[in-house]
């Protein structure tokens, strides 16, 4: 949409912590094609948060701004697994699979989750943290290994500078004057505003 506006400068507002990653990298690539394609410059302002599939689409801006007491990070992958075998056994519920496919279930007699099940999630954890950690190393100008070694946590903008993870601080009056002054060199005049609070489900 920001490209039928005419739109020379895109700011992201961003507060979320995160969520489900399905087609997070494509969508977000895809959207800096278009603005590549467009001479449109992208800004993204941290007001609270970017974290993990945010932080994807925080990555894809020219410039990441930060108001100084928000945080960025959490390049990982998590896969949470319920188990409520143990419950279902105290309250004296029994349970029978009958399948066909010899990993159709992940549940080994006991209960637990079977080492292959989790050995084969692990698998896919890794393929997905390669490419988040490749997604944010090459729209950050890092290192994948440089980007590997915040080991999924957040920080704050002061070291997320240091780090490479962010560009500037502003208060939010001050990031605005910024946008106004971006704008002001835009042919035509126009600014198009995304807020992106919250990303699917949260983590």
């Amino acid at each position: 949409a920001f490209v039928n506006y005419g739109a020379k400068t895109v700011a992201m507002i961003q507060d979320s912590g995160g969520g489900e990653a399905h087609g997070m990298m494509d969508s977000a690539n895809y959207v800096r094609k278009l603005a590549d394609e467009n001479g449109i410059k992208l800004i993204s302002y941290v007001d609270g948060m970017s974290a993990s599939a945010s932080y994807g689409w925080s990555v894809i801006a020219d410039e990441i701004v930060m108001s100084a007491d928000s945080q960025v990070g959490s390049v990982g992958v998590l896969i949470q697994l319920m188990n409520n075998s143990k419950m279902l056994e105290k309250a004296g519920i029994e349970r029978t699979f009958i399948t066909a496919g010899k990993d159709k279930v992940p549940f080994a007699e006991d209960g637990s989750f079977t080492s292959e099940f989790k050995e084969r999630l692990q698998g896919q954890v890794d393929t997905l943290y390669d490419a988040f950690t490749s997604h944010v190393a090459t729209h950050r100008g890092m290192s994948q290994d440089a980007v590997k070694a915040t080991e999924a946590n957040v920080f704050l903008a002061d070291e997320a500078i240091k780090l490479g993870l962010a560009d500037k601080i502003m208060t939010v009056e001050e990031f605005y004057d910024y946008l106004a002054q971006a704008s002001a060199q835009d042919k035509p005049r126009t600014v198009q505003k995304t807020i992106i609070n919250k990303l699917s489900t949260q983590e």
